[in-house]
């Protein structure tokens, strides 16, 4: 946060020489999730009812989210609302196929979507390649123009140095959220803090 300001998320587009032009969230999202599975098989065992567990293997990280997107809240006047696939139109691309890359395994070129970073300030970042993508759209204009949106994303982590935190000392999500948690608290109030003002998105 600078300036009073909220710091806007952002998507990130990486190829092979480096970042592109960042694609900054309309509104930050109010919540995601990190899972990761880690495999294990059970081997049948004559001292143990519930068998041996064996290793073996685990996954990259994955990360979902939902974005919002509402072109109709942001209007300058009633007649002059845009189509909101003018915003979401850039994350659609992400997923299309894009230049070729060079297979190390086996040395083919082959045409693949690129990796993306998603970063919100200065906390952490998430390398990743997007694996699915859904858009619903939620309000229309009387021409059947679209004006609000969501879009369910899930990421998978393409990158061993993934950051899942900030660096210690500086400003970070958990202070933040720590910090709504103990106002909610003062305040006597024990329920969903994203269904009020202490929990929402900027």
């Amino acid at each position: 946060m600078a300036g009073g300001q909220f710091t806007k998320a952002q998507i990130v587009p990486i190829d092979g020489n480096g970042r592109k032009t960042p694609i900054e969230c309309m509104f930050n999202p109010r919540e995601y999730t990190i899972s990761r599975s880690v495999d294990w098989k059970s081997q049948n065992s004559d001292t143990s009812d519930t068998g041996n567990k064996v290793f073996v293997g685990g996954s990259a990280a994955t990360l979902t989210l939902e974005l919002f997107f509402d072109t109709y809240a942001r209007r300058q006047s009633a007649g002059a609302v845009e189509d909101v696939r003018k915003y979401t139109a850039p994350l659609w691309a992400l997923t299309q196929i894009g230049d070729k890359e060079t297979d190390r395994a086996s040395a083919l070129q082959k045409n693949r979507p690129g990796k993306v970073l998603f970063q919100w300030g200065s906390t952490w970042h998430f390398e990743a390649v997007i694996t699915s993508m859904e858009q619903q759209f939620t309000l229309f204009m009387p021409d059947g123009t679209p004006v609000r949106s969501v879009i369910k994303v899930s990421l998978e982590q393409a990158d061993r140095s993934t950051a899942f935190h900030g660096a210690s000392g500086g400003t970070s999500t958990y202070h933040v959220s720590q910090g709504i948690r103990e106002r909610a608290a003062q305040r006597g109030f024990v329920g969903d803090l994203r269904a009020t003002s202490f929990g929402k998105g900027s």
